[in-house]
């Protein structure tokens, strides 16, 4: 994470200095967009006049350009023409059909000399001297800008006025994203309160115990060469259950826990066993059933439907778990293991392994539940997903109920929790929004949304969510602050809300959990742990668009 900090931070410092010199790359870079080529079918005219500000005024005639989501990518140059009375500009901007685009007009610009009327009661010395300073006042960057759609009107005034050098832009989003950062943590504290109580009263009511037996006779099978009366195996089941029900806290030491029992069954210590590769993939394929944490992101910025992205991420995640057991288990006959070390004692079983089928009769009925849930959505839409949030929050406390846990004193102690885990996000979401602000400042976040873009929407994928799928697998607390920028800059529920919503809870952080994971029991050669963690990851992308689309659209 150390190298993909300064690596964002020394792009946002470079793109600014390109940014300085960018008035001359635009004009030498914009396509002409020719009469010939405007048709009904692929283009429409933008229209408007051109002013300054009162304060300025231009030195030539403005330039006015269609750009992508950033500067460095100019779409066609428009033509602007002086007013018959000289009070401004006209201009028109051929722009070609597509999803958005910025028109920026622009002109080397100057204070404007002392209003004559105030001069001439001045005297001819101090007219001199205001005249003199007038015309030294050093050039400045002026601009105007405004987005565009085929959807708006194609009629549209352009202000020039005084803008900031780059690298001021640059800093002062470094600042502003800071202090945003620490807003935004604030805020979540909240939410992050609220679902950890929840999940606390689930855990003390039986919750943990009830995933872990749904899924062991499930484990059992898919992982052959651990007994199954091994401790690995209890650790495993532990893990994937706190992960499914949003545990992170507690799932991590089960985790610990399963790669040290695993390793003590290992035949070839330092190098990764089939178990452990699969066990990985499925960590990192984020099986999770309880976004909570998404959801608390999206309510804070008014989500009209805050838990809409229940039934996407539940496909999502579902699909990218499937992906990672299928790739680890199919990797593993490409990855020949060691061999055996000498002083290797094997663990004798007392167990049978073998199992009816009728063992994963609940399993499958919960599985058939949440398949249900998800068809309920789809058919009813906002209808039913509006209830999946008051449903959980009803549910979580009645199930506390039941089993006669003391829900109000329980849901205190884990809000407890959630109130020092929003505290503790501060640090981390001030470096990754600072980083990210600087850089969408720069104009080098465009740049890369820009250069993608005609392959991303091939699959469906904006261009700005394109950042977050890389940074996924690879930060945790990274990819929580991108996803946060988006939902803040996009809105929770356009497309792009509801698709990094998605996406955030559909995959896990791969590397971390390799590094943390795998280094905790000293094993330095993964072998296929990596791809199948990296193709979980790619489904999880690919999955969160479909069921986005499908279901919410």
């Amino acid at each position: 994470m150390d190298k993909i900090f300064f690596a964002i931070i020394g792009l946002a410092f470079g793109f600014a200095i390109l940014q300085t010199f960018n008035h001359q790359m635009l004009s030498s870079n914009a396509p002409e967009f020719s009469e010939a080529d405007l048709t009904p079918d692929n283009s429409y005219l933008i229209k408007g006049s051109v002013s300054t500000s009162e304060d300025i005024e231009c030195l030539d005639t403005p330039s006015v350009y269609a750009i992508g989501a950033s500067r460095f990518r100019p779409i066609s140059t428009g033509t602007v023409t002086a007013k018959a009375d000289m009070s401004g500009w006209l201009y028109e901007l051929p722009v070609p059909q597509q999803k958005s685009a910025n028109v920026i007009v622009f002109c080397d610009a100057k204070s404007r000399p002392p209003v004559q009327t105030a001069l001439a009661e001045l005297s001819e010395e101090r007219q001199a001297e205001l005249e003199k300073k007038g015309k030294q006042v050093s050039k400045k960057r002026a601009e105007g800008t405004f987005a565009i759609s085929q959807q708006q009107a194609q009629q549209q005034d352009l202000i020039i006025k005084p803008v900031d050098e780059p690298a001021a832009v640059v800093g002062q989003a470094a600042l502003s994203s800071a202090k945003a950062s620490v807003d935004l943590a604030i805020g979540l504290i909240g939410y992050i309160t609220l679902f950890l109580g929840l999940m606390k009263i689930v855990e003390k009511a039986g919750g943990l115990a009830f995933m872990a037996r749904l899924i062991r006779p499930l484990l059992v099978r898919l992982f052959p060469d651990v007994p199954p009366d091994h401790p690995a195996m209890g650790a495993m089941v532990m893990n994937i259950s706190a992960n499914a029900l949003g545990l992170g806290n507690a799932a991590t030491p089960f985790g610990l826990k399963a790669m040290k029992e695993l390793n003590s069954i290992n035949p070839h210590k330092g190098t990764a066993t089939n178990a452990m590769c699969l066990f990985l993939a499925i960590n990192t394929s984020g099986l999770a059933l309880l976004p909570t944490g998404i959801i608390g992101l999206r309510a804070k910025f008014g989500s009209a439907d805050p838990a809409a992205i229940f039934p996407t991420t539940l496909m999502a995640t579902a699909l990218s778990t499937v992906a990672g057991i299928c790739a680890a288990k199919l990797l593993s006959r490409f990855f020949a293991s060691p061999k055996q070390d000498e002083d290797f004692i094997p663990y004798e079983s007392q167990v049978s392994a073998n199992s009816g089928l009728k063992d994963l009769v609940p399993l499958l009925l919960f599985a058939a539940s949440l398949l249900g849930l998800v068809l309920v959505v789809y058919t009813y839409k906002e209808v039913a997903s509006a209830w999946i949030m008051p449903g959980l929050i009803f549910g979580m406390v009645a199930i506390g109920v039941i089993r006669k846990v003391p829900v109000y004193q329980t849901f205190v102690e884990g809000a407890k929790e959630g109130f020092q885990l929003g505290v503790m996000i501060i640090p981390y979401l001030v470096a990754i929004l600072s980083a990210i602000g600087m850089f969408r400042a720069s104009g080098g976040l465009g740049f890369i949304v820009d250069l993608v873009a005609p392959l991303t929407d091939l699959i469906l994928l904006p261009g700005e969510a394109l950042p977050l799928a890389l940074l996924r697998p690879l930060s945790g607390s990274g990819s929580f602050g991108i996803t946060a920028e988006l939902i803040q800059n996009y809105g929770p529920d356009g497309y792009i809300g509801n698709l990094v919503s998605t996406m955030n809870g559909s995959t896990e952080t791969t590397f971390y959990v390799l590094a943390v994971y795998f280094g905790s029991v000293g094993i330095n050669r993964y072998r296929h742990a990596l791809w199948a963690g990296i193709t979980a990851d790619i489904v999880g992308v690919l999955a969160s668009i479909w069921a986005v689309n499908l279901l919410i659209g």
